[in-house]
């Protein structure tokens, strides 16, 4: 390498995969759901295994503190939650629960929509464009599913979709570039999975893409950038991030305990992972963990400094 090589090597450093403590949630909870609006991470339900609460907490990232929102209409835990545009949804919960409820952040609201098709809970979902996906959970007490329906927010309506390629409890998805993705969780035996099964919209087809690492259980799915990552589990605490365009996983960190039934919301290069059941501390907790993604320092300069050349 030349003079020039090692100055670039000195300039452009890769930073991130850093797991940071942040201000805790109010109160030890699990089964609680997560979405971000608005550069703001919101918390919703949960249970203390005696009582489910409908109380929602916003999470402002730039002073790291919380807040109170508008709580949702009923108690709810174990749900599925999706953002569309400017507002966040729940639906589903304890109790095999089919309600849908939009939530306003201008107008500190909730309202009720359309009742989902088929109720259940510990079902996992994403959103593409303006429509949320449900995928998966049980349904009829505890019989599992593999069963997708389609929420479209400008018709308030629901449809059902091609099935996953097998049912999936505990699961988590999310969306990554115009596809959205359900990984882990457990199947109709109750048999902890490491699959990643990818969703096209325009096909209406499920494909198998590449095993995760480990096997995960309830773990916390989102996505940053062009990248999706799943964080943790009932039995793991591992950090794990998939490329889609080389259909790869590859290890990024580690939370600070094994943890699962959390609330996840990401938002610019970051995501935070909040309270849920830690199974190192064999406690419920109110722990909040954000995770920053890899990035190159120093990039845009180098860019500019190409360009001028």
């Amino acid at each position: 390498m030349d003079a020039v090589g090692y100055a670039l090597a000195a300039a452009v450093k890769v930073r991130g995969g850093i797991v940071e403590a942040k201000s805790p949630h109010t109160f030890a909870v699990q089964g609680l759901r997560g979405f971000a609006l608005n550069g703001k991470g919101y918390a919703c339900g949960g249970t203390d295994t005696s009582t489910a609460y409908q109380r929602v907490f916003i999470y402002d990232p730039t002073l790291n503190v919380w807040g109170e929102v508008a709580s949702m209409p009923g108690l709810r835990a174990y749900g599925v939650t999706f953002s569309i545009g400017t507002k966040g949804y729940w639906t589903g919960g304890q109790g095999n629960d089919s309600s849908l409820f939009e939530y306003d952040p201008a107008a500190n609201t909730w309202s009720l929509k359309s009742q989902i098709t088929t109720g259940r809970q510990n079902a996992a979902g994403f959103s593409l464009g303006d429509k949320g996906y449900v995928c998966g959970g049980n349904i009829n007490g505890p019989s599992t599913t593999n069963k997708v329906e389609m929420y479209d927010s400008t018709t308030n309506t629901w449809s059902t979709k091609a099935s996953m390629p097998d049912a999936r409890v505990y699961a988590t998805g999310f969306s990554l570039s115009g596809k959205g993705y359900i990984a882990g969780g457990a199947d109709s035996s109750l048999s902890i999975r490491n699959t990643l099964y990818e969703y096209d919209s325009a096909t209406n087809t499920w494909a198998t893409k590449a095993a995760m690492l480990d096997s995960k259980n309830s773990p916390a799915g989102f996505a940053i950038g062009s990248t999706g990552y799943v964080a943790g589990g009932d039995q793991i605490n591992t950090i794990d991030a998939y490329d889609p365009v080389t259909n790869k996983w590859s290890r990024q960190g580690y939370l600070e305990q094994r943890r699962h039934q959390s609330a996840t919301f990401a938002i610019g290069n970051s995501a935070w992972i909040v309270g849920g059941y830690s199974q190192t501390q064999q406690v419920i907790t109110n722990v909040n963990t954000q995770f920053t993604a890899p990035y190159t320092e120093g990039l845009d300069n180098l860019i500019g400094w190409l360009a001028a050349i």
